[in-house]
């Protein structure tokens, strides 16, 4: 009878620690297969904060399959920053070359650039906390796209490309 009662306690304990290490959930996602090139085929946006003491912000775009010649962009706001992280892909040198992370407020960028690996078929930008970026700040109107690389931005591009807004928001640091 009392070996029943200390099970109890530890199944609940296995239950929570294993939701504890769980990723975490997209803040936006995307229908698989409804762009017919499956590296520029946006299937969720993921925001994290990294631990650490002034922390980092982390931005997973998944896609249907690995990254090809093309563009891919996330975008946010948060308080007065309209946030982008762009990365071109350039097929002849086959490497993806950073184009610019910032934080545009009244036409400046406050941020340094930040990093990006890519694993597979998703692409991790890794920005610093800093200036409008901050925990607490709560982050709205997530879009991610893609366009051929080499295209302007705008609709002539948005056309070309795979793109994917949400009303999800994310606190940072949550």
């Amino acid at each position: 009878m009392r070996a029943r009662h200390l099970l109890v306690p530890l199944a609940l304990t296995t239950v929570l620690a294993s939701g504890a290490l769980a990723a975490p959930k997209p803040q936006l996602t995307d229908p698989k297969g409804d762009y017919p090139v499956a590296g520029a085929d946006i299937v969720s946006a993921t925001l994290s904060t990294l631990p650490g003491a002034k922390g980092k912000l982390q931005i997973d775009l998944a896609l249907a399959a690995a990254p090809t010649a093309y563009s891919y962009s996330v975008n946010f706001i948060a308080g007065d920053c309209s946030f982008a992280a762009i990365y071109y892909g350039h097929p002849a040198e086959g490497v993806f070359s950073k184009s610019g992370v910032g934080c545009r407020v009244a036409g400046s960028t406050s941020l340094p650039e930040g990093s990006f690996k890519i694993k597979g078929s998703t692409i991790t930008f890794t920005v610093p906390l800093t200036g409008a970026l901050k925990k607490g700040v709560t982050v709205t109107d997530i879009t991610a796209g893609t366009a051929p690389s080499g295209m302007i931005s705008g609709s002539v591009a948005a056309a070309l490309g795979d793109n994917a807004t949400t009303n999800a928001t994310y606190k940072i640091g949550s």
